[in-house]
């Protein structure tokens, strides 16, 4: 049942939109918003199981979700890379995940599975081209420059 005072991804979109995302790929690597380094090593998923639905949660509880996430993730087989989006403003941050996706496992349908789960809207599917942002519920994409 869907919580209706919880937001949408229409709500949200713009937050998600204007977020500088970071990899370590070993070293820290900006990977979407402002100052991107223009050639990505490869095609990753950013997911993150903070503040789910959109609902700023307790520091202790997202750290928990999201070490819950990367065994998850990582009982998949899939390579977990530490990440982290942060608001432009620098109002905000949320630790992440960067998943390769080059070698196809976990797909970008069960990583958008496990986001659902986690109370995600969506995720970050990010390329030497552009960024998308999917939503995690119908897959719909919203398609963005990779560097602001």
């Amino acid at each position: 049942m869907t919580d209706p005072s919880a937001p949408s991804l229409d709500d949200v979109l713009e937050a998600y939109a204007a977020t500088d995302v970071d990899v370590w790929f070993p070293t820290r690597t900006r990977v979407a918003g402002s100052a991107a380094r223009r050639d990505l090593p490869t095609r990753v998923v950013v997911i993150t199981a903070w503040n789910p639905k959109s609902r700023p949660t307790d520091e202790a509880t997202n750290r928990q979700a999201n070490a819950d996430l990367a065994a998850v993730l990582l009982a998949m087989g899939a390579t977990v890379l530490p990440a982290r989006g942060t608001a432009a403003d620098g109002g905000w941050s949320e630790d992440s995940f960067a998943v390769p996706l080059d070698g196809g496992r976990p797909s970008l349908h069960t990583l958008l599975a496990v986001g659902r789960a986690f109370g995600q809207h969506a995720v970050y599917v990010i390329d030497d081209d552009h960024l998308d942002i999917v939503a995690c519920a119908g897959g719909s994409s919203h398609r963005l420059p990779r560097v602001r």
